[in-house]
């Protein structure tokens, strides 16, 4: 939890404080709650909550990723599991702005959206490939920008 390490600095000259994240945070009170510190989140989504698009009012994260087109790669090593060697990935890479809405019903209904962006990567043409569909806070403006946060979110295997 973010709160066990506590606010962020607001010094001009530190760098990034960038919560990064598994499944299990795909929470819309966690994002909220790290922003309040002062942090930015990068989180693997897990649910399939409504967002907006700027060319579609409303939609499901899942569908919108799965809608973008590659627009850019990266080749990662894959740590072997289970007793499986590891192994190179060629990893398609799209990304897009996004609105995320609180979900309804629940103590965050009256929250403000989250602005972010939707970083997809996947393993192209391979059933049952890789994927990961990641909700960053932190601004993607180019492909650095979304290899980048790969890079972060594949660091957190080493991290737990």
């Amino acid at each position: 939890m973010v709160e066990s390490i506590g606010q962020a600095p607001s010094s001009t000259m530190t760098p990034l404080w960038v919560s990064v994240e598994d499944r299990e945070s795909d929470v819309f009170d966690y994002i909220k709650r790290s922003q309040s510190l002062g942090w930015h989140g990068l989180v693997r989504i897990c649910h399939n909550r409504v967002i907006t698009t700027a060319e579609v009012t409303k939609n499901n994260r899942k569908t919108y990723a799965h809608s973008l087109e590659s627009m850019t790669y990266k080749t990662i090593v894959l740590r072997g599991r289970n007793g499986e060697p590891q192994r190179t990935v060629r990893l398609e890479v799209a990304w897009a702005p996004v609105t995320i809405h609180p979900p309804e019903n629940s103590p965050y209904s009256k929250e403000e959206n989250i602005s972010g962006w939707c970083i997809r990567c996947w393993e192209a043409g391979v059933d049952d490939g890789l994927e990961w569909i990641l909700l960053t806070t932190v601004k993607v403006q180019d492909a650095d920008d979304a290899l980048q946060q790969i890079d972060w979110y594949s660091c957190r295997w080493i991290i737990e």
